[in-house]
């Protein structure tokens, strides 16, 4: 019996040690257990604190972007932000406002965008204009874009104390751009269906152009793709073509759309209208073109301008003798009087007519009449100043206004044509014909300021004529 209690303790001492030893091995399991998870839940802890600093910072990056189509910006003559204001409740740009206020561009703005700024506030300084750049910029992979434009804040007229800079997110246009550019196949039926010439240029040479560009310049798309585009530029037109283009490379302010002369297959010269920007064509730089055909416009232009110029001058010409007539005569005539009483100028009117030309139309015909006024108008003219007014006041009458010349002066330069007038005959069907001519001078030197008018002078002219015809005829008459 003893024997059976001595084995049933050794059994149960033995379980209890087991026991025991479980228990202290589950102990030390769980101590280590939770040093693990300790650990685990630090380093957690620590990731999510940095995940929320860069979720922070993501935000306020993206919030900006958002808002950069209106946000404006402060400047003082050093380069130290002044203020940052928003016109619509939009979140801060890149950081918080006051990350801004107090400091200098060069140390806030990305390098690229401070020197893009640092060279559109030289030229605002330099020319006193408005400047605009448009720049990059990379966050997180993603590629956004920006406009910025710089103006000189005046402190006076001649004075700055800083500068304005308004800033737009134009990324989605510029997206549609690079769309427009890189998807060829996407939009090639518009572009071939398009009315204006379409190519896309890289160092000069034609990598796209679209079929209606060939057909302005008479050519088919395989024989000018990848050829010089300056081939198709007319010659007397090139030089100022590549001005214009060292100046956009340049970025200086050279209008986006201008008209030019390309060279038709023929050699003919075709006027186009271009619109030409710079974009970025499968990676790399490029120019987009767009070329709309003008020479039938340029033709109609030209038309309405020589018949502007025909209508100006049958409204102011005589039609039978080609000099000028009686109503632009009183025009000029107005216009010097005005001219005299500021400047005190001297000049003279003289009033003539043929003698007895009625006779000659009844002798001779009145195609030999047509003839005679035609040739005295021609014979007067080339006796007379280039900057003398001559007109045919109607019939056998003439007018003549002699500039900076008094009445003893103009006497002499009407004798003179008289002479000329008495000694040739006119030629008409072979017959000789002579005629004389009757004339009355008057000088503004007569009038006092207060009466100085057209029609004083007229009348003063035209009634020393009366007295000439009066008194015989084939005189001048400059008193009385």
């Amino acid at each position: 019996m003893l024997r059976f209690f001595l084995i049933g303790s050794g059994i149960f001492l033995a379980m209890g040690a087991m026991v025991l030893l479980f228990f202290i091995g589950l102990a030390l399991s769980a101590r280590r257990t939770y040093n693990t998870l300790l650990e685990v839940l630090t380093l957690r802890i620590n990731y999510m604190q940095q995940g929320v600093k860069l979720q922070e910072r993501e935000e306020i990056l993206r919030s900006t972007l958002s808002s950069m189509d209106d946000l404006v910006f402060t400047l003082d003559a050093n380069g130290v932000f002044l203020e940052y204001l928003q016109s619509r409740d939009k979140h801060e740009l890149f950081v918080a406002p006051e990350m801004f206020v107090g400091k200098p561009y060069s140390e806030v703005l990305p390098s690229h965008i401070a020197k893009a700024l640092e060279r559109a506030i030289s030229k605002v300084e330099r020319t006193e204009s408005v400047e605009q750049f448009v720049y990059p910029l990379n966050i997180d992979g993603e590629e956004y874009w920006f406009s910025a434009k710089v103006s000189m804040r005046k402190k006076g007229k001649s004075e700055y104390d800083g500068f304005t800079i308004v800033a737009r997110d134009i990324t989605e246009s510029k997206l549609a751009e690079k769309a427009l550019q890189e998807s060829e196949e996407k939009y090639r039926n518009v572009v071939e269906r398009s009315n204006d010439g379409i190519a896309v240029i890289q160092n000069w040479k034609i990598i796209y152009a679209n079929k209606r560009l060939a057909e302005i310049i008479g050519y088919s798309i395989k024989e000018i793709e990848n050829t010089q585009f300056t081939d198709y530029i007319h010659p007397d037109e090139l030089p100022v073509f590549l001005e214009n283009y060292e100046w956009r490379r340049a970025e200086e302010d050279v209008p986006m759309i201008y008209n030019t002369v390309l060279r038709y297959r023929d050699g003919n010269k075709i006027y186009v209208e271009s619109n030409v920007g710079i974009v970025t064509y499968q990676g790399k730089p490029a120019e987009l073109a767009f070329i709309r055909n003008i020479t039938e416009r340029k033709k109609i232009e030209e038309e309405l301008r020589e018949s502007e110029v025909r209508f100006r001058k049958l409204s102011i010409t005589d039609p039978l003798t080609e000099i000028y007539n009686r109503r632009y005569f009183f025009e000029r005539i107005k216009e010097k009087i005005e001219q005299v009483k500021r400047n005190k100028e001297n000049f003279s009117i003289v009033i003539l007519d043929i003698d007895f030309f009625k006779k000659i139309n009844d002798k001779y015909g009145h195609q030999a009449g047509d003839y005679i006024l035609k040739e005295f108008a021609s014979r007067m003219k080339m006796d007379i100043r280039p900057y003398d007014v001559l007109a045919r006041f109607g019939g056998e009458e003439f007018a003549i206004m002699l500039q900076n010349s008094d009445k003893e002066n103009s006497r002499r330069i009407i004798q003179r044509i008289k002479e000329n007038i008495d000694s040739t005959a006119f030629i008409f069907e072979n017959k000789k014909i002579k005629i004389k001519f009757s004339g009355g001078i008057s000088d503004v030197n007569e009038l006092g300021p207060n009466g100085l008018t057209l029609e004083e002078l007229i009348r003063i002219a035209d009634n020393r004529l009366y007295f000439a015809k009066k008194s015989g005829r084939n005189q001048i008459i400059d008193s009385g």
